[in-house]
């Protein structure tokens, strides 16, 4: 199944990874989800309660078929997954059955590099030695990496698409819990989409 989404996320640097990562759980899932470009642009700096209001408006009126709210949780801020879920429901309450929620922690590059083996066969690091620069938090860490064992003309934005495409998806979900319930809100999503659906 086809299915039309849009994505409110945190930057540029997460939007062109995120997209790969949810068309990879889609199709893990049998569907093709099409992102709406026009629907998701990134939001400079955290998400807020307006940003949240004003995209789900936006997924609404394009008729979209799912909303994804990906907000990273580095600046240890409680509540909110609630402050996302309160303020899709003030927009429209049955909008929240195709809503997808994640909190990477502390943020998505932690998701990115959870599979530290293909981190390593990319950057020729032998599988035996354990992955450099593990005092780090994920995103310096993966800054590190690629300004020491990159190419010179490789970015981290290249390679967050590169781990995007290639990371090992079961992996992932079996050693980050986040991402793990991503999946799942993912999962629970798209069954109430095939529902709705096959009672059309």
């Amino acid at each position: 199944m086809n299915l039309s989404y849009g994505l409110l996320c945190e930057g540029d640097s997460d939007l062109s990874a995120l997209s790969i990562i949810i068309q990879r759980l889609g199709e893990r899932l049998g569907h093709d989800l099409i992102i709406s470009l026009d629907q998701s642009n990134p939001v400079s700096g955290p998400i807020s309660k307006v940003s949240v209001k004003l995209r789900t408006t936006a997924f609404l009126q394009a008729n979209l078929d799912l909303g994804f709210y990906l907000a990273d949780n580095d600046k240890g801020e409680i509540g909110k997954l609630q402050m996302i879920r309160t303020n899709v429901e003030t927009v429209n309450q049955a909008w929240f059955n195709r809503s997808v929620i994640g909190i990477p922690d502390p943020h998505m590059e932690a998701w990115l590099i959870a599979d530290q083996d293909t981190v390593k066969n990319y950057f020729g690091i032998p599988a035996d030695q354990p992955l450099p620069f593990a005092g780090q938090q994920p995103k310096p860490r993966m800054s590190s990496l690629v300004s020491s064992y990159g190419e010179e003309q490789l970015t981290v934005g290249e390679f967050r698409r590169i781990l995007a495409s290639t990371m090992n998806i079961e992996h992932v979900i079996h050693h980050d819990s986040e991402f793990a319930t991503f999946e799942g809100n993912i999962r629970a999503a798209l069954n109430f989409v095939e529902n709705q659906t096959g009672r059309a």
